[in-house]
């Protein structure tokens, strides 16, 4: 999972790339951003199903953990599904067409 995030960020600077090779690189990265936050989520549930119910406890830190990973994995740009599509197409050359409400 850390090793999946660490290659994201290294595309967060992408030398040289200008035009339709920072567009490639920047839906890579969306993807893999989204798979990260996906992988999260499910060792966050892992732990929470090893825990039990007491994990959904206001005074659990866990509960608190939980919670906002799911929030912030509900994020537009954190969607995995949306991250693949995005990448798929510009594999592709399938021009993407960009809303601005996602």
């Amino acid at each position: 999972m850390l090793a999946e995030a660490d290659a994201s960020a290294s595309w967060l600077v992408v030398p040289g790339a200008t035009g339709s090779s920072w567009m490639g690189a920047r839906a890579e990265f969306r993807a893999r951003l989204g798979y990260a936050a996906q992988q999260v989520v499910e060792a966050l549930t892992i732990l929470v199903d090893a825990h039990g119910g007491g994990s959904f406890a206001e005074s659990s830190q866990l509960q608190q953990y939980w919670r906002d990973a799911n929030t912030a994995a509900r994020h537009a740009g954190l969607q995995p599904t949306v991250g693949y599509e995005v990448y798929g197409k510009s594999i592709l050359g399938v021009p993407e067409r960009i809303s601005f409400t996602v």
